[in-house]
């Protein structure tokens, strides 16, 4: 009869053991060894002794396990349990590694989206930063443009009055002239000759041709000078265009743009 040792020693259960044949083989085996060693066979007394050996082995495991129909450690239905029990607890555990390994990818990613925000928040700061600056730099310039322009204006105006001014003294000149005339020919006890006379004559000719041409270069100058200050107007016109395109001007451009 076939003994499935295999579902024995699995199983733990001798229900798969014959107990005559586990019985009978080993005092079988232990007569025939008993026999060799009597007649001086060893070939037979070896065969004989290992298979009493493994005889008595089996017996013994008959009796360790017993001849129960049922497994003592394992079961026939318990075994696909564990197994499946097993089987969940491997699924369970890789699932929970799979987790795990998805947390970890999420961190990393939060991690990297984070690192990137605040990245793009310092180049937006550094941006603005940059851009602030670039506006305060051509506020004032313009501030110091709209001031030299101011100055420019306020000369050419003085420039102006003192120009107006001229005439005035010129007249106030000629009159002191002419009452020194007055007063030294009226001072004179004789007539002058003829050739004193023409010769006054040519000078108060050649005064007032000096005068006229005096006026005349007066009239050119403050010609120039009204083409000038047109011109300075133009250009603050202008001014006030890109001011308007820049935008909204700070507090000073403003108070110099109204003193203008």
């Amino acid at each position: 009869m076939y003994v499935n040792a295999t579902k024995v020693q699995d199983k733990k259960c001798a229900k798969w053991i014959p107990f005559l044949i586990a019985l009978s083989d080993p005092l079988n085996n232990l007569c025939w060894c008993i026999y060799a060693a009597l007649g001086s066979d060893p070939y037979l007394m070896i065969i004989t002794g290992i298979g009493f050996v493994m005889t008595l082995y089996q017996l013994i495991r008959y009796c360790v396990y017993g001849s129960s129909s049922t497994p003592k450690s394992f079961d026939a239905e318990k075994l696909p349990e564990t197994a499946d029990k097993e089987i969940s607890q491997a699924e369970h555990d890789k699932k929970v590694a799979q987790a795990e390994h998805d947390k970890k990818v999420a961190q990393a990613v939060h991690d990297k989206k984070l690192a990137l925000q605040l990245e793009h928040e310092k180049i937006k700061q550094a941006l603005m930063q940059a851009l602030m600056l670039a506006q305060a730099q051509l506020a004032q310039g313009l501030i110091i443009d709209l001031q030299i322009e101011h100055e420019k204006i306020k000369q050419a105006e003085l420039s102006q009055a003192q120009l107006a001014q001229v005439p005035n003294s010129i007249t106030i000149v000629m009159g002191l002239y002419e009452l020194i005339r007055y007063c030294v020919y009226r001072s004179c006890i004789t007539p002058k000759p003829c050739g004193d006379e023409k010769l006054a004559e040519t000078a108060d000719k050649e005064l007032s041709q000096a005068e006229h041409d005096k006026k005349v270069a007066l009239q050119l100058e403050h010609e120039k000078i009204k083409q000038a200050l047109m011109l300075v107007q133009a250009q603050l016109a202008q001014v006030e265009l890109d001011l308007a395109e820049l935008g909204p001007v700070t507090g000073l451009a403003q108070d110099e743009l109204d003193i203008v």
